[in-house]
């Protein structure tokens, strides 16, 4: 079930007959002085629940931003036997091994859904990789990263995500 706020869209799961039973958090919420203008929920063939919305920054000029998310429609079913996982309370980047010779797996945790960027650079400040540039889904993510043409030495990872940034500094040794 969507729910639609001016600046946020929240979603709930869902019994059997369709009743609202446990709210499961925000799925978007607009820190950028925009309104969520209109939004729809639907249930794909393949059983996918998509969530597609527009913001605007002015009601009289009309959609500014149209985004997209989607997720397993099992994770919205009323299951009394499972608990929901818990959702971080803040935002998190981490990695390992640090030092690495060939390729980091990097973790990070987001308290709210919504869009978000990871950046490697070089001491210089220089962006090497972007990692990740898209929605993503409240909770823990992992993703690996081979940076095969990069010179051994320090790097940073900025993840920039919905109300907080974090930065965390991996070691790279061929």
């Amino acid at each position: 079930m969507l729910q639609i706020l001016p600046n946020n869209l929240l979603l709930a799961r869902i019994d059997t007959t369709g009743q609202a039973v446990q709210p499961v958090g925000v799925i978007y919420e607009s820190n950028l002085g925009t309104n969520i203008a209109d939004a729809d929920v639907t249930i794909t063939d393949d059983g996918k629940v998509v969530v597609v919305w527009s913001e605007v920054s002015d009601w009289n000029d009309g959609p500014r931003t149209m985004w997209i998310a989607w997720t397993d429609w099992h994770e919205f079913l009323d299951t009394p036997n499972e608990e929901l996982p818990a959702l971080p309370h803040e935002i998190s980047l981490s990695s390992y091994p640090n030092p690495f010779n060939s390729t980091v797996t990097i973790k990070y945790d987001l308290p709210q859904a919504g869009h978000a960027k990871l950046t490697a650079y070089d001491l210089q400040g220089r962006v090497v990789a972007t990692l990740f540039d898209d929605f993503a889904p409240a909770g823990s993510t992992e993703l690996h990263w081979s940076p095969e043409n990069l010179a051994s030495g320090v790097y940073f990872l900025n993840l920039e995500a919905p109300l907080a940034n974090a930065t965390h500094k991996i070691l790279y040794l061929k």
